[in-house]
């Protein structure tokens, strides 16, 4: 679907894409997995900081440390088993409040060859819509293909300080104050300041997207955003 209208993951196995940024992450990556896996994909779902892991799909979770011998073999076990049997599979270690954690390098070396797409969740936003990365935010490893950036248009007329994460950088890349009023704008400068440089310079050669999220229905849940070459620039999508 999007990935291979992107024109990427054909000819790599597995395809690692990894979503940073603030609101919709989570939603995205699930959006992003339904339509893998209707393509007869394989797709193992990790994050290499902490995220909720998504109710619509199996997951392994543990609690042993992933660096034994013995934990590694039941991780193996159990997430090649769900990947033989339904497709799709979410890991992580538990680390309470329903969150789940990084599996561990062991794991994720072991675990990876068996997926087609490895999506990872890569950032944390506090549940807000909005966000500019830390200094080691956010976490990519170097076997990135794809990078996508989230950042939720809802925070769109409202106070910067109530949906904004990494407030105090925010204000300096926007030059305002935090009862400053939102903007579309906004929104698309802490991207275009904040995530778009530090990944292109990170990671050199991978594509980065932003994807702009409404929480909206719509009858085409998704569109390019093009510049005036054609060249794709980011991705509008909407869900409810």
């Amino acid at each position: 679907m999007i990935l291979e209208k992107l024109g990427c993951c054909e000819d790599r196995q597995p395809f690692c894409v990894y979503v940073a940024g603030a609101g919709g992450k989570t939603s995205w990556i699930r959006y992003l997995a339904a339509g893998e896996r209707k393509k007869g994909k394989r797709i193992l779902i990790l994050t290499s900081t902490h995220m909720y892991a998504p109710e619509a799909f199996g997951s392994v979770r543990g609690e042993e440390d992933c660096r034994e011998a013995a934990s590694v073999r039941l991780w193996e076990e159990e997430i090649g088993r769900r990947l033989r049997t339904e497709g799709i599979v979410i890991a992580g270690k538990r680390c309470g409040e329903g969150k789940i954690g990084w599996v561990g390098e062991t794991v994720y070396e072991r675990v990876k060859p068996w997926a087609d797409v490895v999506l990872i969740e890569a950032d944390g936003s506090r549940h807000l819509p909005v966000k500019v990365p830390g200094k080691k935010e956010p976490v990519i490893f170097p076997d990135a293909d794809l990078i996508f950036v989230t950042e939720g248009m809802n925070a769109v007329g409202k106070p910067l300080r109530e949906v904004c994460h990494r407030l105090e950088s925010a204000k300096r890349i926007l030059g305002c104050g935090e009862e400053d009023l939102v903007t579309a704008d906004m929104v698309r400068r802490m991207y275009r300041e904040g995530y778009e440089p530090a990944l292109r310079a990170a990671h050199p050669g991978v594509p980065v997207l932003p994807v702009w999220v409404y929480q909206e229905e719509a009858a085409n849940p998704w569109e390019w955003e093009r510049d005036r070459s054609g060249a794709v620039t980011g991705i509008l999508w909407k869900h409810d």
